[in-house]
């Protein structure tokens, strides 16, 4: 037996809860560990080399504790849904604290507390299980539940599997929602956003920067022709503020997740720095 610390979406794995379940998907983690230099990530691999996706390691390189780092302690596995550490220290546990509130995560105990940061920075314990009460959702949007993990609210459900829907299963996705009649022709999609993740990876670790910026560029008309038809549909567009910070954060959140999916299209990796800065703009 050990003692575990698990980050999760869903405080208890709620059999009873009638609705799908929200999951810790591999952008989400990408997002975080890209955009704090104190973490690295390690992907988990087959025999042949090949990465396994949702499945992977967490390195917190920035623990303090030097002696602690030496022993590998300071790891966190990360497997399809949440990440867990086996007899974390108080300096591990803040760390899952801070990446469970990105997250919009719980982080949980093997006696069922509750870990959190408060609003003084430190790290509390709750083992009443009101912290268990609600879920939060992809935008921020918090939604209440009961002992079983059912909506106390009902109405709330369609609004729960609107938002949500990245954070499902593909089970729970078919399971759940109802696909729309699928068009008599697939958008077309043109210029950078067709070619692989590898390439764009290719030319960040060449350093070849006006090609970066270019694939940058693209990823800025994206969102910008998503903004201009969620203005006409009269849907909240995605305004965030750009500096120098913030595109250095983006294009580090490209390049990590276009190194992990090298064969996926660059439109792929713009849709999950997307998700993340949606997220984290309705945080």
């Amino acid at each position: 037996m050990g003692y575990d610390v698990t980050i999760t979406r869903e405080a208890f794995m709620w059999p009873d809860a009638g609705r799908p379940l929200l999951q810790l998907t591999q952008d989400m983690v990408y997002a975080v560990v890209a955009t704090d230099p104190s973490l690295a990530y390690e992907a988990e691999r087959n025999k042949d080399g090949v990465e396994i996706e949702g499945q992977g390691t967490i390195i917190y390189v920035g623990h303090p504790d030097r002696e602690i780092v030496e022993r590998g302690e300071n790891t966190l596995w990360y497997y399809p849904g949440t990440i867990s550490a086996k007899y974390p220290d108080d300096h591990l546990i803040k760390k899952m604290a801070e990446i469970g509130a990105k997250l919009k995560c719980f982080v949980v105990g093997d006696n069922a507390e509750a870990y959190f940061i408060d609003d003084k920075g430190e790290l509390v314990t709750d083992d009443t299980g009101e912290k268990f009460k609600y879920i939060v959702g992809d935008t921020g949007k918090r939604y209440e539940i009961d002992g079983e993990g059912r909506f106390v609210n009902l109405n709330q459900i369609p609004d729960y599997l609107a938002e949500n829907r990245h954070s499902f299963t593909p089970e729970d996705q078919a399971r759940f929602i109802t696909s729309a009649p699928p068009s008599q022709e697939s958008p077309k999609i043109y210029g950078l956003g067709i070619t692989r993740c590898e390439e764009f990876a290719q030319m960040h670790e060449q350093k070849k920067m006006d090609g970066v910026y270019y694939y940058y560029t693209w990823y800025q008309g994206f969102i910008s022709g998503l903004n201009v038809v969620s203005g006409a549909y009269k849907k909240k567009a995605l305004n965030y503020a750009t500096s120098n910070q913030v595109l250095d954060e983006d294009i580090t959140f490209l390049y990590a997740y276009s190194k992990a999916n090298p064969k996926m299209s660059f439109l792929s990796a713009c849709e999950a720095l997307l998700r993340m800065r949606n997220a984290r703009h309705s945080s």
